[in-house]
């Protein structure tokens, strides 16, 4: 690794930072640095490990390893520290939730039919079960949702919180061959060991079952644009996907027929007004007009550099 500071501990008020690998070669080797560490612990506060908030542009230390095309944080926190804050963590993004929802389940039509049945779906990271209202109509049973932020939990409809667990993603809380599907959408990159976790999410899928993903592409234009200004560059993220990352980490841990292409997400107009990285005495005015006119609730559809990859296991 050329950054000679590599292996040194690192401390923030508040948290203490671990060295890391690669989690997907699990080397260092081919490692060069990204960006530096760009985080005030000062600044965190209930929506700072929210999902869809309004952009803080901090990062931990971000290296590149070469060889698998992903940008990942070294040294990164404890999983119990992220535990702790996640679990803390605000929901602000209910109405933004539904149209992810919606976005997802375009999916299904085309997953489902291959799959062996339709008993076991598991989704990591559920927030308040937006998804999992899909899963529910299209006929799943044994439907669960994990997610470990108690604010998330409980804006979940009344009849599909019971199917939230809390917490994180043990895989020893799951059998073999327990589900059909298994889905985590903007969460893959918030993992501390991606890798052994695709693993798990291999044992866990019956025969014929697939693994849908939704990430964050860092060689989308928009990211190639903004550079550490766009807001997928973000404290909560542990890594950050390319094509290739994903493809390389799902075929890894043993899928087969691997699709991973651009997806198209629709939005508000004031969720896309609130990711532009304009200082906030621009931002809050734009924002305001957009409210008062009525156009901040119009829905667009626009691909903003996320990708969507699906594998099955044969």
């Amino acid at each position: 690794m050329s950054d000679s500071n590599a292996q040194q501990p690192a401390r923030h008020e508040h948290m203490e930072l671990f060295n890391r690998p690669c989690p997907i070669c699990l080397s260092e080797k081919g490692s060069t640095l990204f960006a530096p560490s760009r985080v005030s612990p000062d600044q965190f506060n209930k929506d700072t490990f929210s999902a869809r908030k309004i952009p803080e542009y901090m990062h931990f230390r971000l290296l590149k390893c070469r060889c698998c095309d992903l940008i990942y944080a070294n040294p990164a926190p404890s999983d119990s520290q992220l535990l702790t804050l996640y679990t803390r963590a605000g929901f602000v993004s209910a109405r933004e939730s539904i149209f992810a929802g919606q976005t997802y389940s375009k999916y299904l039509p085309a997953i489902v039919s291959r799959l062996p049945d339709l008993k076991g779906a598991l989704d990591v990271g559920t927030g308040d079960g937006a998804f999992l209202e899909h899963l529910v109509r299209y006929g799943f049973s044994s439907i669960t949702g994990i997610e470990p932020s108690a604010d998330s939990i409980s804006k979940a409809k009344p009849a599909i919180r019971p199917l939230i667990k809390k917490g994180f993603f043990n895989p020893n809380d799951h059998g073999d061959e327990q589900y059909s599907l298994v889905s985590l959408f903007q969460t893959v990159e918030h993992l501390l060991c991606p890798m052994e976790t695709t693993r798990a999410f291999f044992r866990i899928l019956k025969k014929g079952g697939a693994l849908f993903i939704a990430g964050h592409n860092f060689k989308a234009l928009s990211s190639r644009l903004m550079r550490t200004r766009s807001p997928i560059f973000d404290v909560e993220h542990m890594q950050l996907f390319s094509k290739k990352s994903l493809f390389k980490m799902m075929k890894e841990a043993g899928f087969s027929d691997i699709k991973v292409d651009p997806m198209m997400n629709t939005y508000p107009l004031n969720y896309y007004a609130q990711l532009v990285p304009l200082p906030q005495r621009i931002k809050a005015p734009l924002m305001a007009v957009l409210t008062k006119t009525g156009l901040s609730k119009i829905a667009i559809p626009a691909y903003i550099g996320n990708l969507a990859a699906i594998g099955y296991k044969r």
